[in-house]
């Protein structure tokens, strides 16, 4: 834990260094700001220009004293913040336990305590501001513990709660007979977690969050997100106040107004309490942690009005303003222009690294080698523009041989060009320019997209040049992130998908509110009006594909959810299998090596012929055993990859079983258990079409089972019998140990066995019975396994004659 507290003393040095680098001087100002106080509010600060605060000591991350003894954590953090704006110097008091400070409170020894819960108690002596956090009170414990969820779920476990702390007064209240531990804080709380002394501790959500991320290493998870019974207030943090100076709770109050958005979630970023700032982008740890590391985000992009403005204060302004200022707003993050003066500038920008977003440019497959794009945020369909009283260019083939104007390093100049070599391209800095070509003759027409093109028309005074021409491209404008920031290329793609079709379509009508002048050649006008059809009518069916992709991504993540429990499953007993190779491998290779040596450092052999026969004995038999296990993995690993080929043929499956009774005969007879075989319908001549080792396999898989969990003195049966469907029913029953209900649907599975823990008495891989289903499944036939602990388990095969 001490390496906890230098993580958040050099957290809390940086927090600092950064509000002075980055201009957030607002958050650690000096003096008050206007909060409109009263006269005698004002007369009352002068009266107490210090007062003391309660400082928790281990109250992560809200309230605790770091290495130096000093207050830190968000709480305190954020009180220090309506202190200055209030104009009141606060000193702390810090090393006592939360007991002795709610005594001091009471005494009014301590003024306020930064970090409360209100409750019944705390009422006698001290007042409350409105709630600055709401987060609910979880259940944490050991990983694979009993999850909670109900108060009969607390029954017979061992609670820790911290004395005075609103589970310790709820539980002790009104649930007297419930196992409460109490603890003098947190971090001894959790300590009797991690050691056993408790089985779940009662926390807030962002101090469970908060231990799990810095210590993951203790095995502690979230196993209860509802606090029980509802209270519907131990999950609201304030700042009490003694009751005897309301007016400083009314100084407080104003001075709580008058944080704002960004300045909260500065401070629960700094201490990663993400989860405290409502978003609607959700966003992983590892993307809130950039987040959190990064002070800004570079954006390049060229001064087209109305879509990017830049005023002289540096703010951003525009349709790509307007989205940029809502990403802000949610991120907590600025976003800068660079200030390049060309499109073509901030690509080489870009390839420079000195731009992380393009905030509004069309997917190329060049531009993908080092951009990752967004879902586009605008489409514009691209119209020829010409003077009034020229030649009529109603589409691209009339545009042959002659010359148009084309902002230089824009997706539509390669399009042109590969499409219509024949067309000329001047390529010119930016739309003004190439409309001034237009205008005085130089060029012949200008293709460009209708808001960027009408906008400049219209302030420009280009009043003589008009839409002449329609083109085939409709292009989509997306967000593109510099392929070195994956981490805010996600962030970016998830910001955009969070914006809504109404939000994006009020967005464009506040900036693309432009009308073009209508031309007297009346085809060409029903072909604009198609076309501006066609354009609705493919925001329409983007917004349908946007809706259909917002479920599919939904239902993927309900898959990605349920696939990575499986995979940690699947880990898991795949560690337990490891474990148990460790023992199944180096058991019989001990036995190996061991005997050999002894062998081979003896000189005087023939006087131990008979000891060295055993020991021969012994090194066969852990050979075999070895042969085994490897065999098993191998097999396994072979069906699973579907490289297991059935060498199919008529075989007689009395043969079989006689086969395998015979191989583990000796077995049996040592631990005196009778082997019965019972061919139901007396038929010698039994046939089944399949692969004869597979099931040979199968069968002594299957019967080395029911010896090896059958006690001595047991019984296996062996039956066969043909159903009216013609269908071969081959079944072994055994009066062994059983498996418990709880295993029996686990011990198919690979890498599981019967036991929940491994018994060295009895050898196994745990993936025989896995093997058994793979190769019945193989024969399209079906295997089905039932136990009853302590009484025997039955398994069922059923084949097809033929199948």
């Amino acid at each position: 834990m001490a390496l906890m507290v230098e993580v958040v003393t050099f957290r809390n040095s940086l927090f600092v260094f950064l509000c002075v680098i980055l201009g957030y001087s607002n958050v650690y100002s000096q003096g008050s700001v206007d909060l409109n106080l009263t006269e005698e509010e004002q007369q009352w600060i002068a009266e107490n220009p210090v007062i003391r605060a309660a400082n928790e000591r281990s109250f992560y991350p809200f309230d605790f004293t770091d290495e130096n003894g000093g207050a830190a954590g968000f709480s305190v953090d954020y009180f220090n913040l309506l202190a200055r704006k209030a104009g009141i110097n606060v000193e702390y008091a810090n090393g006592y336990s939360w007991g002795d400070l709610l005594g001091m409170l009471e005494r009014k020894e301590i003024d306020v305590a930064p970090s409360i819960i209100r409750n019944t108690e705390r009422e006698k002596f001290l007042i409350f501001t409105e709630p600055y956090v709401n987060s609910p009170m979880i259940y944490i414990g050991l990983g694979g513990s009993d999850r909670i969820e109900s108060l009969n779920d607390l029954r017979g476990k061992r609670i820790g709660v911290v004395k005075g702390g609103v589970p310790d007064i709820t539980y002790s209240s009104r649930y007297p007979e419930l196992d409460i531990v109490r603890f003098n804080n947190i971090l001894e709380s959790l300590s009797a977690l991690k050691s056993g002394e408790t089985d779940i501790a009662a926390v807030l959500k962002p101090v469970a969050e908060y231990y799990i991320g810095e210590s993951p290493e203790d095995n502690i998870e979230i196993i209860g997100d509802r606090f029980f019974p509802d209270t519907g207030n131990e999950s609201r943090l304030r700042v009490g106040i003694r009751n005897d100076w309301p007016i400083l709770r009314s100084i407080l109050e104003k001075a709580k107004d008058a944080i704002s958005q960004n300045e909260y979630q500065f401070i629960a970023n700094k201490w990663n309490l993400h989860s405290l700032v409502e978003r609607r982008i959700a966003l992983t740890q590892e993307e809130l942690k950039w987040l959190s590391n990064t002070d800004k985000v570079r954006v390049a992009f060229s001064t087209t009005q109305p879509f990017s403005i830049v005023h002289e204060d540096g703010e951003i302004d525009g349709m790509i303003g307007d989205y940029l200022k809502i990403f802000s707003e949610e991120l907590g993050i600025p976003f800068e222009w660079v200030g390049n003066e060309t499109w073509a500038e901030g690509m080489e920008m870009l390839g420079r690294g000195e731009v992380d977003l393009l905030p509004l440019i069309i997917s190329t497959p060049e531009r993908r080698e080092v951009l990752s794009f967004t879902e586009p945020i605008f489409s514009s369909a691209r119209l020829i523009f010409a003077r009034d009283g020229n030649d009529i260019f109603a589409n691209m083939e009339a545009l042959s041989g002659r010359k148009i104007a084309q902002v230089a390093g824009i997706a539509a100049v390669k399009m042109i060009r590969e499409d219509y070599p024949e067309v000329e391209i001047v390529e010119v800095a930016d739309i003004p320019e190439a409309l001034h070509l237009v205008s005085t003759g130089e060029v012949d027409a200008y293709v460009g997209g209708i808001p960027f093109t009408a906008y400049h028309i219209v302030n420009g005074g280009y009043s003589q040049i008009k839409v002449v021409g329609d083109t085939p491209y409709i292009l989509d404008y997306s967000m593109g992130v510099s392929t070195e920031k994956p981490l805010l290329a996600s962030i970016m793609k998830k910001a955009v998908n969070s914006i809504s079709p109404r939000e994006k379509a009020e967005i464009t009508r506040d900036w693309l509110s432009l009308s073009i002048e209508e031309q007297p050649n009346y085809e060409l006008l029903v072909r604009i009006v198609l076309s501006f059809a066609a354009v609705i009518l493919i925001i329409m069916l983007w917004n349908y594909k946007l809706r259909n992709e917002v479920k599919r991504r939904k239902e993927t993540e309900e898959k990605l959810i349920r696939s990575r429990k499986a995979a940690e499953k699947a880990n898991k007993a795949k560690s337990t299998f490891l474990a148990n190779m460790s023992h199944e491998i180096r058991t019989p290779l001990n036995a190996i090596i061991g005997f050999s040596d002894v062998m081979l450092m003896d000189a005087d052999w023939n006087k131990k012929e008979a000891t060295y026969k055993d020991y021969i004995k012994d090194i066969n038999y852990s050979g075999q055993h070895l042969a085994t296990v490897i065999n098993d993995i191998l097999d396994l690993s072979k069906i699973e990859a579907g490289k297991w080929t059935l060498n199919e043929e008529d075989f007689s499956i009395k043969d079989t079983i006689e086969k395998s009774i015979m191989m583990l005969g000796p077995e049996a007879e040592q631990k005196d258990i009778k082997i019965i075989y019972d061919n139901e319908d007396n038929d010698e001549n039994l046939t089944l079409y399949g692969d004869p080792h597979a099931i040979d396999r199968v069968v002594i898989n299957l019967l080395s089972n029911a010896v090896k969990f059958t006690d001595n003195g047991g019984e296996i049966k062996i039956n066969t019998h043909v159903l009216v469907d013609d269908t071969i029913q081959i079944q072994i029953s055994d009066t062994g140990i059983g498996i418990a209900p709880d295993r029996l649907k686990y011990v198919m599975m690979p890498f599981e066995q019967a036991r929940g823990e491994y018994d060295l008495n009895q050898e196994g891989t745990g993936l025989g019975l896995a093997i058994v289903k793979k190769l019945v499944d193989l024969h399209g036939g079906i295997f089905k396994l039932e136990s009853e602990l302590g009484k025997g388990t039955t398994a069922s095969m059923l084949f097809s004659a033929k199948h």
